[in-house]
């Protein structure tokens, strides 16, 4: 999605969004520090390799990081009111410096459980210096950072072993996904430098160490399913929400996968395909959701033991404000919960509009001969 695209949506309905801030301004109490909740961190790009590092804190225990699966899964009128309560530190340091700030925010991240800590400002918080990210959409107000304090944080004592071991990063992050850790646990440490042998330890853009995650899965997702045999029918799945309708096919042939976006803005249609033959991405033009569409898929795939050619059209329209990455993985999971078997295309007519049929039909993994004998 282009970054002017972006800035449409966010329009919309900030609005909404700025009357919750403006709430939350009438009933903050003017002060230099916070006592609450991480409900994320994020790692910011500009300027690599000297990066801001933007940790995120709530007084509402309902905003933790580890609950953002269902946050994004509520109405925006609940999102807001979560969002609305973020005030974003913000402190800069080099991606191999070492800094307390730093260790602090990877103790509560690393937590076995949601643990309260102190957020203390240079100057009296402000309430209307609002972040944006287009990883997570808005996330709250940002105001210059002086010290984290926290109590004693005991530490996951799974995640506290790999954070320790001198064992390649991509291992680690795959090995807690196996172990079921909380997934934006495993992103946010990874972010933060947390794995990796000792010496080559540091920060990773949020919006790179997002995408790495969702790629390291797949990877490992696809040397477990290119074996298995192809599924003997064919699977359509649907799931729509905020704007968003997704129709995933999945064919009956050897493992391919592609991600189809069309954008609806008023009388402009923007069409963006992107997709893997044998394993090797070809002229990629889509972000992080790509990634993230691939990994759920692939999680089906394997639960399944089977094999498919997958086909991924995602509609967006009146998408008012992005959620970022999570988001599209969350989405496409819950779309793959109810399935529906099809012989030929033309079974779909009573329920795909004509635009997601002839953008099908251009597809550049499936082949014109398989879509007609379908």
């Amino acid at each position: 999605m282009s970054e002017d695209f972006k800035k449409k949506l966010l329009n919309r309905t900030k609005k909404e969004f700025y009357n919750c801030i403006n709430q939350f301004k009438k009933d903050f109490r003017p002060s230099k520090s916070l006592q609450g909740f991480s409900s994320g961190v994020i790692v910011c790009e500009k300027n690599y390799p000297n990066l801001n590092l933007i940790p995120l804190n709530n007084y509402k225990e309902e905003s933790h990081f580890s609950k953002e699966k269902e946050i994004v899964k509520k109405d925006y009128s609940e999102i807001f009111k979560i969002k609305s309560r973020n005030i974003a530190g913000k402190f800069n340091l080099n991606i191999k410096n070492k800094n307390k700030n730093l260790d602090n925010i990877r103790d509560i991240i690393a937590s076995k459980k949601k643990v309260e800590y102190e957020s203390i400002f240079k100057k009296e918080i402000k309430i209307n210096n609002i972040v944006t990210n287009n990883l997570i959409g808005i996330v709250g107000s940002k105001n210059e950072l002086k010290e984290i304090k926290k109590g004693n944080v005991p530490r996951s004592k799974i995640v506290d072993k790999y954070m320790n071991d001198d064992i390649k990063s991509e291992d680690a992050v795959y090995s807690l996904y196996c172990k079921k850790v909380n997934e934006n646990q495993i992103i946010s440490l990874f972010t933060l430098g947390s794995f990796g042998y000792s010496f080559n330890k540091k920060l990773v853009p949020s919006r790179w160490g997002t995408t790495a995650y969702d790629s390291i899965i797949s990877e490992r997702l696809y040397d477990e399913i290119k074996h298995n045999k192809i599924i003997n029918k064919n699977l359509y799945f649907f799931k729509e929400d905020k704007g968003n309708r997704f129709h995933i096919f999945m064919f009956s042939h050897k493992h391919t996968f592609e991600s189809i976006e069309i954008i609806y803005n008023k009388n402009d249609i923007k069409i963006i395909q992107d997709y893997i033959i044998d394993n090797k991405r070809i002229d990629p033009n889509t972000a992080g959701g790509f990634y993230a569409t691939r990994l759920a898929v692939l999680e089906f795939l394997n639960r399944i033991k089977r094999q498919a050619s997958i086909v991924v059209i995602r509609e967006i329209k009146d998408y008012e404000i992005p959620l970022g990455v999570i988001f599209v993985r969350e989405t496409v999971r819950d779309a793959l919960k109810k399935v529906y078997s099809f012989n030929k295309i033309d079974d779909l007519k009573p329920i795909l509009q004509s635009k997601v049929f002839s953008v099908l039909k251009k597809s550049k993994t499936i082949n014109k001969k398989t879509l007609l004998d379908f």
